[in-house]
């Protein structure tokens, strides 16, 4: 067989299966007509069958278009899917990237932001230790001066005391020893106020000037007021403080609003303005006793006018040379 029938043949193979039978072998109907159509002879029977068979394509033969088609799918898919894989990869270093320079950037923008307010938390603490010291040193001269301004008064009094020799001396040894006053001061309580021989000279003198009047008195204290305070117009009271019930109304004091006072009335303002922030009740001594007696048993504020006795107090205290009298050469402080 040459090249050509082999490649021809290639596809397809033949077989050839030889049977003998004996002719004494029992044989069905079958076996008889397959025995009658075959050559026979005498001692028994030979026939032949050939069949052909498709021979199996070998492993290393030409693939199908199909096969070719899903193998380049294949190879493309895993092309595209690394090609994918190194793009993502790229995209996640990028991104990683960029949220380290991005966070390395806050980090050092909150350091800075950190940094300043140390920094400027370090100047208000050093200004402010500035201020108290400054406050201080301020506090320690004024009372180096009060000291000082003491201590001249002291030794002008010393200078003085010493002038006047033994008789102030023995005046005052003598007043020491005299138990009974020489003079009943009117009005005065037994326990309380200046007990002295020296006051109760000094209290005969000036009331022998002014004599008990309280109509001259009440006179001579009413020259003295120079303003006269009324309250503002637009505080709405409910009550009117120049004639108040008999008993504190609800909600008595009434009280108003710090800031608008101190815009009505400055705190550096030594002139007190016509009309005041008032919400006081004022009652007279004379006509107005029993009202101002309920307020004070209720413990509310409240106002006194025209006390005799404060208006001669206060017309003695203010007559010509009565306090130089009475506080002397010591010094007085006032507030």
């Amino acid at each position: 067989m040459n090249a050509r029938q082999r490649r021809a043949n290639n596809g397809s193979a033949t077989t050839t299966t030889t049977i003998t039978v004996s002719p004494d072998a029992p044989v069905n109907g079958a076996a008889e007509d397959m025995i009658n159509h075959n050559n026979t002879t005498g001692n028994g029977m030979t026939f032949t069958h050939n069949k052909k068979y498709k021979r199996r394509r070998r492993p290393n033969s030409v693939p199908s278009a199909n096969t070719i088609i899903v193998v380049m799918m294949i190879l493309f898919a895993g092309i595209m899917g690394a090609s994918l894989y190194y793009i993502m990869s790229d995209g996640v270093d990028a991104s990683t990237t960029g949220s380290t320079t991005t966070n390395t950037a806050a980090k050092h923008e909150s350091e800075e932001g950190g940094q300043r307010d140390r920094r400027r938390q370090s100047e208000e603490e050093h200004h402010m230790q500035r201020h108290m010291q400054e406050m201080d040193n301020h506090r320690r001269e004024r009372r180096d001066q009060e000291t000082r301004k003491r201590k001249e008064i002291q030794e002008e009094i010393n200078k003085r005391n010493h002038e006047r020799g033994f008789s102030s001396l023995f005046h005052s040894i003598s007043g020491l020893f005299q138990t009974t006053p020489s003079y009943h001061i009117p009005g005065a309580m037994d326990a309380v106020g200046d007990k002295s021989h020296s006051y109760a000279k000094l209290r005969k003198k000036y009331d022998a000037i002014l004599p008990e009047d309280a109509d001259r008195s009440r006179a001579a204290v009413d020259k003295l007021k120079k303003h006269k305070y009324i309250p503002k117009k637009d505080l709405a009271l409910e009550y009117d403080v120049f004639d108040c019930p008999s008993e504190p109304p609800e909600g008595y004091p009434q009280q108003f609003n710090l800031m608008g006072l101190l815009d009505h009335w400055g705190v550096d303002d030594t002139k007190a303005p016509k009309q005041i922030h008032q919400g006081i009740c004022y009652f007279d001594f004379q006509t107005e006793y029993d009202k101002a007696v309920t307020y004070r048993n209720m413990e509310v504020p409240f106002v006194v006018r025209n006390d005799p006795a404060v208006h001669a107090a206060a017309e003695r205290w203010n007559y010509p040379g009565y306090m130089e009298a009475l506080m002397g050469d010591v010094a007085h402080r006032t507030e």
